[in-house]
């Protein structure tokens, strides 16, 4: 988001979201005391370090990678809290802080929870700049979901890559609907009740990766077109705030995780669903349902209609980037190119990151010390894949 107009209009469309802004004050006055010491991770416009210092904060640590630390800099300095608020340009992870905080807090939350990279930021300055028995701010962030019949939507994200000016584009659809989508999906529009995959205690979370099974049973006939995902934040045990349908936070929609092919249940059907995800940056949803049939295919399939989609395989293979970044350790390019095979050819299959990751360093110690090194070097492969 390089464009100043296009600053100050989503940061502006933030601040006009009074339940996700009131809902972080009410939790941040509870929290904070006069006195403490307090980081916002990716502070944006800075509306959540004002807070703070409202609350009675004596130093808040603001940091933000994007250009808009301009904004809460100046806003800061018009509103008296230059000597209160250190801003820090830059990501989180390549920062040090000169003392431990009482509160660590961050609105980086994506439509379905984790497309901010919530986990990974809050994790590292979690065990670098939070004092021993310190707060934060969400306290934990459960993944959510239910599954959707939204022929529209479908048909304008994946079914539209039909054949067009005499040219067969229905090749497209398979990678299509291997991404993600934000997009409102009406209430109305589920299909079996929803459903949490996964709940995250951020105080205790050691990984980024995170994955949970689910089952859903429809009351009648439907077509399924995808999934619907969103996340409910605990910011205090008393003050949550949500995108569940119907969306009442209009600086959110939701995540669809769409089928390249759509389910057609009878009532009574199951579907069993698993979606994984590393932090948000590569998604996987699969799963297999009882008793289901492809609209094309009237007869019911006794052993379940699987399918198995991901955002790694979303895109075709940018070939020439992963050989630059492969090679760009000199003498050790070969091994690197032979790391990246690996890891392409891991991630195609069962792999999680960190699975590849520890992988990858016991077959090329001399490139990765630890699993932790290897496995963002995986991370990184994946990025260039999914861009």
């Amino acid at each position: 988001m390089n464009s100043h107009h296009q600053i100050f209009h989503y940061h502006s469309s933030l601040l006009e979201d009074r339940p996700r802004t009131e809902a972080f004050q009410r939790a941040i006055a509870a929290v904070v005391k006069p006195g403490d010491v307090v980081v916002d991770v990716g502070c944006g416009s800075g509306i959540l370090s004002f807070l703070a210092c409202a609350a009675g904060a004596r130093r808040v640590y603001s940091i933000e990678r994007g250009p808009v630390v301009e904004v809460a800099r100046a806003v800061a300095q018009a509103n008296g809290l230059a000597d209160r608020i250190v801003f820090l340009e830059g990501s989180s992870r390549e920062l040090a802080l000169p003392e431990r905080a009482a509160v660590l807090m961050g609105e980086i939350i994506g439509n379905g929870g984790l497309e901010e990279n919530i986990l990974g930021f809050f994790i590292d300055a979690r065990d670098r700049f939070l004092a021993p028995g310190g707060t934060l701010i969400p306290r934990s962030l459960a993944i959510q979901g239910a599954l959707v019949c939204e022929p529209d939507i479908h048909a304008r994200l994946v079914g539209a890559w039909n054949r067009k000016f005499g040219v067969d584009f229905t090749s497209m659809r398979g990678w299509a609907a291997r991404q993600t989508y934000p997009v409102e999906i009406d209430e109305q529009d589920l299909r079996g009740a929803p459903v949490t995959f996964a709940t995250i205690s951020l105080p205790e979370v050691v990984s980024p990766f995170v994955s949970g099974t689910a089952d859903f049973v429809v009351s009648d006939p439907t077509a399924v077109h995808g999934l619907a995902v969103w996340f409910s934040a605990e910011l205090t045990p008393e003050i949550l705030l949500t995108n569940a349908p119907p969306l009442r936070t209009p600086s959110w929609k939701h995540l669809f995780l769409p089928l390249e092919v759509p389910l057609s249940l009878d009532a009574g059907d199951t579907v069993r669903v698993t979606i994984s995800t590393h932090d948000g940056l590569v998604w996987r949803w699969q799963g297999r349902s009882t008793g289901a049939r492809s609209p094309d295919s009237p007869s019911a399939v006794p052993t379940g209609l699987p399918f198995d989609h991901s955002t790694f395989a979303g895109f075709p293979m940018r070939k020439g980037a992963l050989l630059r970044h492969a090679q760009s350790a000199g003498a050790l390019s070969e091994r690197r190119a032979a790391a990246a095979r690996l890891v392409i050819d891991s991630l195609r299959g069962e792999g999680t990151f960190q699975a590849v990751g520890m992988e990858v360093a016991r077959q090329f110690p001399e490139l990765f010390a630890t699993a932790a090194g290897a496995t963002e070097f995986v991370r990184r492969l994946a990025g260039l894949i999914g861009d």
